[in-house]
């Protein structure tokens, strides 16, 4: 039952936030390569979650997908710090 609420969420948490990091990448690189290479990083994501969430899945169910979960979204959050650091520094001046 857990797995069929907090697969959605999971689903949907990227949706959710890529407006707000798009408007960080345009912000911090006015170029536009920052936002216009967002579209890769969601392509790898999508082609290899099928692979990686069934070999996790057989090797320890469910719990240990959403621990890869809870990995993939901290080192999300890790890398996208200095971003968002940056497009704030740069929205005060």
């Amino acid at each position: 039952m857990k797995f069929f609420i907090f697969a959605p969420l999971f689903a949907i948490l990227p949706l959710a936030i890529m407006p707000i990091f798009l408007g960080c990448f345009s912000r911090a690189d006015p170029t536009g390569s920052l936002a216009g290479s967002h579209a890769a990083f969601v392509l790898i994501g999508s082609a290899t979650a099928p692979f990686s969430g069934g070999a996790l899945s057989d090797l320890g169910g469910f719990t240990l997908n959403g621990w890869f979960v809870v990995g993939c979204v901290l080192m999300g959050a890790v890398l996208i710090y200095p971003v968002i650091r940056r497009a704030d520094g740069l929205r005060g001046e």
